[in-house]
C-alpha cells in the first residue's frame, strides 16, 4: 500500500491559496495596462529623427544616390578609395551629432578649460606630495641628529666618571679641563650661597668648555684616557700597555666596534 493513503501527513499541500493567486493577478493587471499603453503610444519626433539618423548612417550609400553618379561618372566604383590611387578613404566621413542648444565651439573651450583644471590640481597636489615629503625628511634628520646628540651625552657622561676615576686612583686632584670630570665633581657653590641650607647655585671655572659639542668633548677624553691609562671606552676594558691595546681593541670609535 501507497505511504501516501496510509500517512495523511505526506499529503501535497497546495503551493498557494486560491485568494492569494486572484490577488496575483489582479496586481498583475495594472502593469499590463501600462505596458499596452506605452507600446500603443506614438513616438516623439525626437525617437523617430534619431532612428532616422540612425537608419540612414547605417545605411551604405545607394547607386541611385545623386553624389553617388556625379563621381561614378568620373570612374568610381563601389568600394573603392578615393583619390587618383585608390588609396583614399572608402568609408563616408561619420557624422557627429550635436546636443543642447550651446554655440559652436563653447564644447571645445569646455574640455579646454577642464584640462587646465585638471592641470593645475594635478601640480597642487604634485607640490603637496614633495612638500610632504620634505617635511618626513626634515622630522627623520631632527629625530636622528637628537638621537645622536643624546647618545653623544650618555656616552659623555660615562668617560667622564671613568676619567674621575682613573685620575683619582693617580692621586690627580684637579683635572686637565673641567669637562673632563662630571659636572657634580666640578661645580662648586656660588658666592654668598647657604651650603648648609641646601639652596645652592653651582657655577663652573671654565667657561670655553662651553663652546664644544658634546662630540668634540666625547674624542677629547676617550683620547686621553687612552693615551694616558690604555683604557678603551668601548671596550669597557684597561689594557696593559699600548702594544696590547692595539692588538686587542678595534679602534678608537663606537662604530668600529660596533662593526666587530
Amino acid at each position: 500500500m501507497s505511504a501516501v493513503f496510509v500517512d495523511p501527513k505526506a499529503d501535497d499541500k497546495p503551493t498557494e491559496s486560491f485568494n492569494n493567486w486572484r490577488k496575483r493577478k489582479l496586481n498583475m493587471k495594472p502593469e499590463r495596462r501600462y505596458m499596452e499603453r506605452e507600446l500603443k503610444r506614438p513616438k516623439s519626433q525626437k525617437v523617430l529623427q534619431e532612428e532616422i539618423r540612425e537608419k540612414g548612417l547605417a545605411t551604405p550609400m545607394a547607386p541611385d544616390n545623386l553624389g553617388f553618379k556625379l563621381m561614378a561618372k568620373m570612374g568610381y566604383k563601389s568600394g573603392d578609395g578615393l583619390g587618383k590611387s585608390n588609396s583614399g578613404r572608402t568609408e563616408l566621413i561619420p557624422i557627429t551629432v550635436k546636443l543642447g542648444r550651446s554655440g559652436l565651439g563653447k564644447e571645445a573651450r569646455e574640455m579646454e578649460r577642464m584640462e587646465r583644471k585638471l592641470k593645475t590640481e594635478m601640480a597642487r597636489m604634485k607640490a603637496h606630495q614633495k612638500m610632504g615629503q620634505m617635511l618626513q625628511r626634515d622630522f627623520r634628520s631632527r629625530m636622528r641628529n637628537q638621537f645622536e646628540e643624546q647618545t653623544f651625552e650618555r656616552d659623555l657622561y660615562k668617560s667622564q666618571k671613568v676619567c674621575h676615576q682613573l685620575d683619582g686612583e693617580k692621586g690627580h686632584t684637579e683635572p686637565i679641563s673641567t669637562y673632563y670630570w662630571p659636572d657634580v665633581v666640578m661645580k662648586k657653590p656660588a658666592e654668598g650661597d647657604n651650603v648648609e641650607s641646601g639652596i645652592v647655585e653651582y657655577v663652573s671655572d671654565d667657561e670655553d668648555c662651553c663652546d664644544l659639542t658634546a662630540e668634540e668633548k666625547l674624542v677629547a677624553i676617550t683620547s686621553y684616557l687612552r693615551d694616558h691609562y690604555f683604557y678603551c671606552l668601548w671596550c669597557a676594558i684597561k689594557y696593559d700597555d699600548q702594544d696590547d691595546m692595539e692588538k686587542n681593541c678595534p679602534g678608537n670609535t663606537k662604530a668600529l666596534h660596533e662593526d666587530e
